[in-house]
């Protein structure tokens, strides 16, 4: 059965794929908007934490030059503790704040979905199916969590820790630059094709999820009706072929992110060699002093901190997008105004007494 069959009768009834994806952006900025400040705080804890980070090599390389005109290294170490203890603890506080943000974003799109769906018309709520409206609030709202943090801010600082990295890196031996920048090269070109691919198969895993709250929601509704006809067992079939499709759709996923990270982890691994192999015959040439080779390589291992934040923060983003269109469907469908002074008066009986009387 194909994904457009699959579909529920609340995307069908949604502009299309195209529409989406165009407002998908501006969908996820307005999730996070109203805690633009506090997101920039632990952004910029986060930023200063790797400027640490990247001072790091320099001042090791500071401590081998010292080491080798027979100087004090009293000064270069206690440098170097202050610069990665300090670098530390400024990440461990932007990580805090970010974290905390982005608890209260799913939050505020949880209560904002929770007052839509009570309010939605019974003609659009017929239509539908409580599962898959679930699906919505819970799981989907869920995915807000990681793209306030990964996929925004430290894709952010990635690239900016990136940069500097490569600033860094090209005062200390342009030819070993242009080593790494040509292995990195080639795995960008892979993260750009396999990116989409991230997203489209998020939007599947997403609505399988919501296909299988919306059978085993309906087994649940007509619970008496199944035991009096003893069809457990067929039920039981429905609501696992739909667990089993949504676990097809989640190992896709899960196999495009990993071809991504494995991509990463290669790229940095072949530098070093290539940088290990190419640095080490300019060293024995003269062309290049240890204390540089040696900074250039801490250079390169930081490099994987901000390439995998990098990776990371693309498969968050595309996980948050297309979270964000499920989102507003719901968002779009009809509803009710808000409560009368009418509607108000019976919103007052006891929850106790609604039970009885359903």
């Amino acid at each position: 059965m194909t994904d457009a069959v699959e579909s529920s009768a609340l995307a069908d009834d949604m502009p299309g794929r195209c529409v989406r994806q165009r407002s998908a952006w501006r969908l996820l900025l307005g999730h996070v908007s109203p805690y633009r400040w506090t997101i920039l705080c632990g952004g910029l804890l986060g930023f200063l934490g790797g400027l640490a980070s990247l001072a790091q090599p320099m001042v090791a390389k500071l401590a081998v030059d010292t080491l080798g005109q027979h100087g004090s290294l009293a000064g270069p170490v206690a440098l170097l503790a202050g610069v990665t203890i300090g670098g530390a603890l400024l990440s461990m506080a932007g990580i805090y704040v970010l974290g905390r943000t982005a608890e209260s974003v799913v939050l505020t799109a949880r209560e904002r979905l929770i007052a839509r769906l009570l309010r939605l018309r019974v003609s659009a709520l017929d239509r539908l199916k409580p599962g898959e409206l679930l699906s919505r609030v819970t799981s989907d709202t869920t995915l807000l969590r990681s793209v306030s943090t990964y996929g925004l801010v430290h894709t952010v600082n990635a690239a900016f820790l990136l940069a500097g990295s490569i600033v860094l890196m090209a005062r200390l031996d342009p030819v070993l630059l242009l080593v790494t920048a040509a292995v990195l090269g080639v795995n960008a070109v892979a993260v750009l094709v396999v990116v989409p691919r991230i997203r489209r198969a998020t939007e599947r895993s997403q609505a399988a999820v919501g296909r299988m709250g919306a059978v085993l929601e309906r087994a649940l509704g007509g619970f008496r009706t199944i035991k009096a006809h003893g069809a457990e067992e067929g039920e039981i079939a429905a609501v696992s072929a739909a667990a089993r499709q949504a676990w097809r759709r989640g190992v896709e996923v899960t196999g495009w992110t990993a071809l991504m990270e494995a991509s990463a982890g290669l790229a940095v691994q072949v530098s070093f060699l290539a940088v290990l192999g190419i640095g080490g015959a300019r060293v024995a040439s003269g062309a290049l002093p240890v204390s540089s080779l040696v900074a250039f390589l801490l250079y390169l291992f930081l490099l994987t901190d901000p390439v995998t934040s990098l990776i990371n923060g693309a498969t968050q983003l595309q996980a948050g997008l297309a979270a964000v269109v499920r989102l507003q469907e719901l968002e779009r469908l009809p509803v009710e105004p808000r409560a009368t002074r009418r509607s108000t008066r019976y919103a007052k009986v006891p929850p106790t007494f609604v039970r009885l009387m359903s």
